[in-house]
């Protein structure tokens, strides 16, 4: 990807060569959206990294993509008299692989009291949120918000 790292002599004459594999490829560069990295770079090296300003997300090319680095939300959850319940949340963006997670319950009050969320399944493109009570309790959620984070391996 990059030639690596040199210190520069003063008054050394700094050629496109060096500028291309000192400086270009060893940057993060920052564009407007994740359509124009795609647009700006148009030959990237696999591991070559980008932001994009709109979301502030950091990208990364795996080879035959651009893929996000990591990918947050927040997934509204409904059910009626349960003591457990389930759902696939599809990704934004796809991963190039199942990616780590962490899921939250986003209140611990009220009908969320004595509940525990967590992630049964993942794989690049949706996850499954689980969540139970803990004390074997029917619940009924109406829009609670359960907050997640995925981030590639």
């Amino acid at each position: 990807m990059g030639l690596g790292f040199k210190t520069f002599a003063v008054g050394e004459v700094l050629g496109a060569a060096d500028v291309n594999g000192y400086l270009m490829r060893q940057t993060i560069p920052a564009f407007s959206s994740s359509a124009a990295i795609i647009a700006g770079i148009t030959s990237p090296e696999t591991g070559q990294h980008a932001v994009a300003r709109d979301t502030g997300k950091l990208w990364y090319y795996d080879g035959t993509a651009w893929r996000p680095t990591w990918q947050s939300g927040i997934q509204l959850v409904s059910f009626s008299s349960k003591t457990k319940h389930s759902l696939v949340v599809n990704f934004p963006t796809a991963f190039g692989a199942a990616p780590s997670m962490c899921v939250n319950i986003a209140t611990g009050a009220g009908a969320t009291e004595m509940w525990v969320a967590r992630i049964t399944e993942i794989s690049a493109t949706n996850f499954t949120i689980f969540v139970f009570s803990t004390n074997g309790s029917t619940g009924t959620w109406t829009n609670i918000e359960v907050e997640w984070l995925a981030f590639r391996k």
